[in-house]
């Protein structure tokens, strides 16, 4: 178990970095490739594949319309626009959403364990990931920096407690229907 929770880790971080770094140069195609891909290997090696299919599908939809709001608001805008409808999200932030959500039953499955442990790692965890991706200049804060991050780890402070309880409800219904 713990090659697995290295090797997720792992998939993650550099899925992330390349996705980020790609759309920051102008190459999102590229990094949502490697998104692709760290997905895919995940549902290979997971005995679960149905299970975090569903998963990483609500997340990637959620994703959307939270990251939609947020550029409609005039909070965030993003490198690699979604130019057909420039206020909604650009695509490539499902691939972030996707990526992200092959750790929820892995490396963070850990911080799921209580709203308040989920709710804090949530906020936490999305400033300083968002705070990355503006360095990287895949992002930039329409607001101040301070209250663009306040407003995104609020949203995340609320998201990320939900992802964890849709889990759970996805593992309830897998584990009731198996006989």
């Amino acid at each position: 178990m713990a090659n697995t929770i290295v090797l997720n880790s792992f998939l993650y971080l550099t899925a992330w970095y390349f996705l980020v770094h790609s759309v920051a140069e102008g190459f999102a195609w590229e990094g949502e490739l490697v998104a692709l891909i760290v997905v895919a290997v995940h549902l290979y090696r997971t005995e679960y594949r149905f299970s975090e299919l569903t998963l990483i599908l609500f997340s990637m939809l959620a994703g959307f319309v939270i990251e939609s709001a947020l550029v409609y608001c005039d909070i965030v805008a993003y490198a690699s626009p979604n130019k057909v409808f420039p206020h909604l999200a650009p695509l490539w932030l499902t691939g972030l959403y996707a990526v992200f959500t092959t750790t929820i039953n892995y490396s963070l499955a850990r911080f799921g364990v209580s709203f308040m442990t989920a709710a804090i790692f949530g906020f936490a965890g999305s400033i300083i990931s968002y705070y990355a991706g503006y360095r990287l200049g895949a992002a930039e804060f329409l607001m101040t920096n301070a209250g663009s991050l306040l407003v995104i780890g609020s949203v995340w402070f609320f998201f990320l407690p939900l992802l964890y309880k849709v889990n759970k409800e996805i593992i309830h219904f897998r584990e009731s229907h198996v006989h």
